[in-house]
């Protein structure tokens, strides 16, 4: 759940989620398998507020969704504004195929607007963006075709405008876990998440392909790597 609004800014609720704005700031990007993103500061901001901490992988981890973005914080009257919910899970489980050519969605929400006044005291801070939950497939066979689409982006941090740009100054909520357990996949539909396969992550740096940087990422954090299965996915696309 998004941080609530109020004067303080109130943090979001579950793993990763944003730290709470302080007077007039925006509030924190959540994070979960992908670290969100620092808030943003104009002239009349002063304080960076980073994401939260990332949620690592365990086999046994929570799934019952992510953590929201952090509230905004308000001054003088004016509230901040909501942070966005965490994506929440999705689990499908069956002895069989699953066959996918729709949406599976498990994504953050964005962070709430706040349209302010030019004067700098008079203004709420906007909330951060949820981070993104867990979707967990398991089957016999796994088939996501070219239409098909697995989410779990984060969402977007909330807008303040004193110019009309309608830029976004709370944090962006990080991407969730896709986890994969089947002993035939065909993945060719898109996948918005960090990519677990068979319990082994493979995608570390979450760009859609594993490729040297993934290597690096996997010498530094051998323990939840199966050292064969990565060989095999070395230089997949999907």
């Amino acid at each position: 759940m998004g941080g609530a609004a109020s004067l303080a800014g109130m943090p979001g609720s579950g793993p990763g989620g944003g730290y709470a704005g302080i007077a007039r700031h925006p509030g924190g990007g959540a994070s979960f398998a992908t670290s969100g993103t620092d808030t943003k500061i104009d002239g009349c901001l002063s304080v960076v507020l980073p994401p939260a901490p990332v949620v690592p992988y365990e086999l046994d981890l929570f799934e019952g969704g992510s953590g929201g973005g952090g509230g905004g914080g308000g001054a003088f009257g004016a509230l901040g504004c909501l942070g966005g919910g965490g994506g929440g899970a999705v689990t499908l489980s069956t002895p069989w195929t699953i066959y996918i050519d729709g949406d599976v969605i498990a994504s953050g929400a964005s962070g709430a607007n706040c349209y302010t006044s030019a004067f700098c005291g008079i203004r709420g801070g906007p909330g951060g963006g949820g981070s993104g939950g867990m979707i967990r497939l398991e089957a016999d066979e796994l088939i996501i075709e070219p239409n098909g689409t697995l989410n779990c982006r984060g969402g977007n941090g909330g807008v303040r405008s004193l110019d009309g740009t309608l830029t976004p100054f709370g944090g962006n909520g990080g991407y969730g876990y896709i986890v994969m357990k089947s002993p035939f996949m065909d993945l060719r539909g898109e996948i918005l998440g960090s990519l677990i396969l068979n319990d082994c992550i493979v995608d570390f740096d979450n760009d859609g392909d594993i490729d040297g940087i993934d290597v690096l990422y996997m010498a530094s954090n051998l323990e939840p790597v199966c050292l064969n299965y990565f060989a095999e996915s070395f230089g997949m696309v999907y």
